[in-house]
């Protein structure tokens, strides 16, 4: 590999990391101080291994232990924060998603 192909590689690896950084705090909600995080994105089978690396270096830089999944049939990279969650916090993440239900389902008690 060339020198100049490996600072090519270099940079896309870094500006796919500064971008995750960037994009990944706005889907977090404020109440669950910076748990339960997740996002994904697409890449070729050719980029997973690079775009794996990139994602987990970019939750890494977030505070999270990362944890990835690529999915072959549609090409998706999930990333997701496995940090065990404070039980305070636990409960505001089940009180959050019980309220979706009951407002997806008319407040019928699915839960």
């Amino acid at each position: 590999m060339s020198s100049k192909t490996r600072e090519t590689d270099t940079e896309m690896f870094d500006h796919a990391v500064a971008v995750m950084e960037e994009l990944a705090p706005e889907k977090l909600r404020p109440e669950f101080e910076g748990y339960g995080g997740q996002f994904g994105f697409r890449c070729r089978p050719d980029q997973a291994k690079v775009g794996r690396r990139a994602a987990r270096r970019a939750a890494r830089n977030l505070g999270w232990k990362p944890r990835t999944t690529y999915r072959s049939d549609d090409q998706t990279m999930i990333v997701w924060d496995d940090r065990k969650v404070p039980d305070d916090i636990r409960d505001r993440m089940d009180k959050r998603w019980i309220a979706a239900l009951d407002e997806m389902f008319g407040n019928r008690g699915c839960h």
